[in-house]
């Protein structure tokens, strides 16, 4: 079950959850069928690309988990347009236009995490 955030409450503090893959090292995790419920309060790692920020948030959320961390498939920094660490299709906020909305429907807090960061974590899963 996902926590509450608060000023001092993480907002998951179980296993992180590597999403499954089938021609690379670490999966997109967008297909709802392609990934395993989440146990407790998973924190689910997937792999930039393949489909938008928001439906890889969206497929997190109804398989259960509490998080999503995407990593970049490409070493570097972000593109400076998407900013270092949000989600470029969300806004965690009101519809502003035809591409940010429906952001309600996305129940599950997401990170976007370097290639290093993202490999370092799998490394640590395996």
């Amino acid at each position: 079950e996902c926590m509450s955030a608060g000023a001092s409450t993480a907002a998951a503090n179980g296993p992180l959850v590597q999403a499954p893959a089938q021609h690379s090292d670490l999966g997109d995790a967008c297909q709802v069928g392609s990934l395993a419920p989440a146990s407790g309060s998973a924190v689910l790692l997937a792999r930039r690309g393949g489909c938008s920020f928001k439906e890889k948030a969206k497929v997190a959320s109804q398989r259960g988990y509490c998080g999503l961390l995407v990593a970049n498939s490409r070493a570097g920094k972000p593109h400076p347009y998407y900013g270092l660490l949000e989600f470029p299709d969300m806004t965690a906020g009101p519809a502003v236009s035809q591409a940010f909305t429906d952001d309600g429907s996305v129940s599950v807090p997401g990170w976007s995490i370097s290639k290093d960061s993202g490999d370092a974590l799998r490394a640590l899963l395996a």
